[in-house]
């Protein structure tokens, strides 16, 4: 899917989607294992979340099962 040649909503809807529940989850299942270990780092979350997301839009882009 190119979203160049086909702006449609619900596609687009649907990327979006994917982005946040990947990146929601990875930081809630691998921020639990941080705060137990004691470390709090805003960055350390911000990174995680940011690789969650980098993987949902290539799940949501591609279609693939991971």
């Amino acid at each position: 899917m190119l979203l160049t040649k086909t702006n449609k909503f619900p596609e687009i809807a649907n990327i979006a989607l994917w982005v946040g529940l990947f990146a929601s989850s990875s930081v809630l299942l691998l921020g639990a294992k941080n705060i137990t270990h004691n470390r709090k780092d805003w960055k350390e979350f911000a990174a995680i979340g940011s690789l969650g997301a980098i993987i949902g839009a290539y799940y949501g882009v591609k279609k693939f099962s991971l």
